[in-house]
């Protein structure tokens, strides 16, 4: 018979292995506006942050501009590299992001 508590710390070693790894990975991502516009953002969960988005919650932008989708994500090792992505994305025009977006998905 297996103790409660020893399966519990197990299965607390279990998840540490799997999802510590994955919960450091950081995501640049480009949402479409209803309107065409594009916003560029970073996360370490960008299901969570879509639903914030279209709630309203999270970035001004987005308040005033409805996001219709998420055309763009690019996984970096951790939060410094995806935000320095980040930023190098936002200095594009938006020619650049849509060629981007065109090249990820070919």
């Amino acid at each position: 018979m297996i103790n409660g508590i020893d399966f519990l710390i197990d299965l607390y070693v279990v998840f540490r292995q799997v999802s510590l790894p994955f919960m450091n990975t950081w995501f640049v991502y480009i949402i479409r506006c209803i309107d065409g516009s594009l916003y560029t953002g970073c996360t370490n969960h960008v299901i969570r942050r879509w639903h914030q988005h279209r709630q309203g919650n999270g970035a001004i932008y987005l308040q005033a501009n409805e996001p219709k989708s998420v055309v763009f994500v690019e996984e970096h090792p951790d939060r410094s590299q995806a935000c320095k992505r980040e930023y190098q994305i936002k200095q594009f025009s938006k020619q650049e992001k849509e060629s981007l977006i065109t090249d990820k998905t070919a």
